[in-house]
């Protein structure tokens, strides 16, 4: 996901609000982990964080959705990203030689910049957009040679939304 204009003008208390409020946290947790209790898919899996000044921080891991609000919260990202599953658990990766420290797994994800689709920004036409697109993976979903699941759609800045599929083909 890249930096854009609108991203540099949202506001950190508007960006707190956001995370307190509407990011939707435990259906992140239960999609990534594919249960309810935590597993090594979301234990080993590395959270990178950019802040304020683009400080970049990676290697981050949590136990539970919970943990990871917390962090969030209290970091006030401008932005965030979901990678890999590792072999450990990412927080540990100093304590765990380079060898053995290795990603295991990861998902198939598109970002959709909606200003390549849309030169008037609106919530009410992004709304039409993610519509159409749900649409178009709906049709579309016979051709696919992926194995049937439930994709995931996100906002992605203020202007993009990010559609994952979660399958074993592209997992690794």
């Amino acid at each position: 996901m890249s930096s854009t204009t609108d991203d540099a003008n949202t506001s950190p208390e508007v960006m707190l609000q956001f995370y307190r409020m509407l990011y939707p946290f435990k259906s992140v947790f239960t999609w990534l982990n594919h249960e309810h209790v935590p597993t090594k898919l979301f234990t080993h899996r590395e959270f990178a964080f950019t802040l304020q000044g683009d400080v970049y921080l990676r290697y981050h891991s949590f136990n539970t959705a919970e943990d990871l609000k917390k962090q969030i919260l209290a970091l006030n990202p401008t932005r965030f990203e979901i990678g890999p599953v590792y072999s450990g658990r990412p927080r540990d990766k100093k304590s765990i030689s380079s060898s053995a420290f290795t990603p295991q797994k990861r998902e198939l994800v598109v970002d959709i910049d909606m200003t390549d689709y849309d030169g008037v920004r609106t919530v009410l036409l992004r709304r039409r957009h993610m519509l159409s697109l749900l649409g178009l993976y709906r049709s579309r979903g016979q051709s696919f040679t992926f194995l049937p699941c439930r994709p995931i759609w996100l906002p992605s800045s203020s202007v993009g939304l990010f559609w994952s599929k979660r399958d074993s083909l592209v997992d690794k």
